[in-house]
């Protein structure tokens, strides 16, 4: 049975042969059924991502399973904008993401779906708990935690994490953010956080068990202290627009705070 708006989800894959399938194969029945398309973005792996997709399409006869290959790593960050722009092309109402790695439950995505399409959030997000228990890297949980602090202190939303790559869209808010923007790495996550707070926009969570086997993806340690320090400095730009000292391009067609309070919206180059 159809869900009563339409939903497509988004499965970011690089160097997934090992487990895209047992991922796709995760995804219960009944969402099968409701969604409109669940497409995959193969970012230029050299293993067999794309054949083992198209293998699972026709062993399971899932008609609405796309997969598309592209000529060049575009990052994690460019296969999300064109993940938004493919949702907002085909009217999409609400977008789903999750990893070819298996780390999310896609029996949770009902729950994001639903705190989007009856709950009012513009995004939601399945935040990840039990992150030591789960087999998180220690480095990893301890730099994770810290920037945790430091975007809960500058967004506010309360949320258990920031770094999770499972999460639910609307797209008529999407649309209103201009995403384009947004970096072509890892770092686009926070930067989609800080275009919503600039908006006034709504966050929900659920929350999910940590999981971390030998298969699962993970940056090493100088990639994630990279990473860290561009979440740092993302969060000084937006600290510095949001006090008009300096708009980054990816915050100068955001509403503006006046010194009463009130917003307008900017309309700066």
């Amino acid at each position: 049975m159809k869900w009563k708006e339409r939903v497509g989800i988004f499965i970011p894959a690089y160097q997934a042969s090992k487990t895209i399938e047992d991922t796709l194969g995760l995804i219960p029945v009944d969402v099968w059924e409701g969604v409109e398309e669940v497409f995959v973005q193969d970012n230029h792996s050299d293993d067999d991502t794309y054949g083992r997709v198209i293998a699972f399409r026709e062993s399971h006869g899932v008609d609405n399973l796309r997969v598309v290959r592209h000529s060049a790593n575009h990052g994690y960050g460019g296969s999300l904008k064109r993940a938004f722009a493919y949702a907002v092309q085909q009217g999409f109402d609400v977008m789903v993401e999750f990893h070819a790695d298996g780390q999310h439950p896609p029996d949770r995505i009902r729950e994001l779906v639903k705190m989007v399409s009856e709950g009012g959030c513009d995004m939601a997000q399945a935040s990840r708990v039990d992150r030591r228990a789960g087999g998180m890297p220690l480095y990893k949980l301890v730099g994770n935690s810290l920037l945790n602090r430091i975007e809960e202190f500058a967004f506010g939303y309360g949320l258990r994490e920031y770094h999770s790559g499972f999460h639910a869209y609307r797209c008529a808010s999407i649309e209103r953010i201009p995403y384009t923007k947004c970096s072509n790495t890892y770092i686009i996550t926070a930067e989609v956080f800080s275009m919503l707070k600039m908006y006034g926009l709504r966050v929900g969570e659920i929350e999910i068990p940590t999981y971390y086997g030998p298969e699962v993806s993970s940056c090493p340690p100088g990639a994630s202290v990279r990473y860290g320090i561009q979440v740092v400095r993302l969060l000084s730009e937006y600290y510095l627009a949001r006090s008009g000292v300096f708009r980054h391009p990816r915050f100068r067609l955001f509403p503006s705070v006046d010194s009463t309070g009130g917003r307008r919206e900017d309309t700066s180059d």
